[in-house]
């Protein structure tokens, strides 16, 4: 909070500066009526958007579409969420009167005083910041912000004009943001389409010949092998029970979990957890330049290894004969082929697999020089896709400071922006 604020800007709470409203709950005389209306729920409000892919029904009267109407500019603020996603909000831009919404969200309709977008770029704020997760209650697994409480919280705020010139400052950053995230898409799908590619056609056009089985080709000079006949497939272990602290300490060999691979970029270079020497004991090594991937609920997720770690019984490490196949070829063969390996999951309360099952899979294998080539082809496409990523992340991290030093009035626009009282 700024010891002074700056000309014209002042402080008020939320419901001081429009209206907050709780959405109706859900109940099963509801569930059939007359009256059948597209309604809005936590699930479908996210941080900046609505997602409409998933919208369900209830029955609203005529009376309670006009109390719970959604209307174009209304703010839909999550009022039940994990504590950390409480206040995730999203301006609703679209016809009036098409939606009304559920008591897991809150609805904030702006009065004069105070601008949609600009109130949005504030919430916005408070949640990065953690401020609605401070106010928020929390009896279960979901906290709840309140609509008291929310209507209670406390904004600083500059005049009308002010607010839409933040807004078109940030609107710009947006812009911006938007146009570097479509170049990452972009790089990202012709880095598949170059994989695909290679992986199937290679990377010259010398020729396919005809498999003896079936009716798919492979280039020349390269051969379809089962994993099992070039590599060794070993499944983890876990030391039981899984929560016994005698397992772990703050040092030693890393303990993979699947967080660990799926925050992780091409190498797994750092875990959450580390075992102790019993808890090696009771797991499987792995080692730097080995590949491993995920067998169990999340199945095909691969990643090089580039620390000493162990794996438990949902990784199996897979250690390919180098005169066949090198580690750096195999791991982006394993993640080309995930949709195999998740197709041939057993079914159950999750899907899961097996090391035979992976030994199983037949891949198309081109000479170890080809490999090579293909590898450092794809490396310097992916070295494209780092720079553009880095780039989106950078933008995303000048428009957080620039949006907080707008909404904080420690850096001001237009005619007042050398002014301060």
């Amino acid at each position: 909070m700024l010891d002074s604020l700056p000309a014209g800007w002042t402080i008020a709470t939320v419901g001081d500066l429009g209206e907050v409203r709780l959405g109706r709950q859900r109940s099963p005389q509801n569930e059939t009526g007359s009256y059948m209306t597209p309604y809005l729920r936590v699930a479908n409000v996210y941080d900046g958007f609505i997602d409409f892919s998933d919208v369900l029904e209830m029955n609203f009267t005529p009376r309670e579409q006009e109390v719970y109407g959604v209307r174009n500019g209304d703010i839909l603020v999550n009022e039940g969420q994990s504590r950390e996603l409480v206040g995730r909000c999203a301006k609703y831009v679209g016809e009036s009167g098409i939606y009304c919404f559920q008591n897991t969200l809150i609805r904030y309709r702006c009065s004069d005083l105070l601008d949609a977008d600009f109130a949005y770029h504030m919430f916005s704020c408070w949640l990065r910041h953690g401020l609605f997760a401070d106010v928020a209650r929390q009896t279960t697994s979901i906290a709840h912000l309140g609509a008291d409480r929310f209507a209670a919280m406390p904004m600083v705020f500059p005049p009308i004009r002010e607010q839409r010139e933040i807004v078109d400052v940030l609107r710009c950053t947006d812009e911006a943001i938007g146009a570097s995230r479509r170049t990452v898409e972009k790089a990202e799908l012709s880095r598949q389409a170059l994989v695909s590619r290679l992986l199937t056609a290679g990377l010259s056009a010398s020729g396919f010949r005809e498999e003896y089985r079936g009716s798919s080709r492979l280039p020349l000079g390269w051969q379809r092998i089962s994993i099992g006949d070039f590599a060794q497939v070993r499944r983890g272990a876990s030391p039981r029970p899984i929560d016994d602290p005698a397992w772990f300490s703050d040092s030693g060999p890393g303990w993979v979990r699947i967080r660990d691979v799926t925050a992780s970029g091409k190498y797994l270079r750092s875990t959450a957890q580390r075992l102790s020497p019993a808890g090696v004991a009771r797991s499987v090594k792995v080692y730097p330049g080995q590949v491993i991937m995920s067998i169990a609920a999340t199945v095909g997720e691969v990643i090089e290894v580039d620390m000493e770690a162990c794996i438990h019984d949902g990784f199996v490490v897979i250690v390919p004969d180098l005169k066949v196949m090198s580690p750096d070829y195999l791991a982006m063969l394993l993640k080309f082929h995930q949709s195999d390996f998740v197709g041939r999951g057993q079914a159950g309360t999750q899907v899961n697999i097996n090391g035979d099952i992976v030994k199983s899979v037949a891949v198309a294998v081109p000479p170890v020089s080809e490999q090579a080539a293909i590898v450092e082809l794809v490396n310097s496409w992916d070295a494209q896709v780092e720079r553009a990523e880095a780039s989106l992340k950078k933008l995303e991290r000048v428009k957080r400071s620039l949006a907080d030093d707008l909404l904080g009035g420690r850096t001001l626009v237009g005619a007042n922006r050398h002014t301060r009282s």
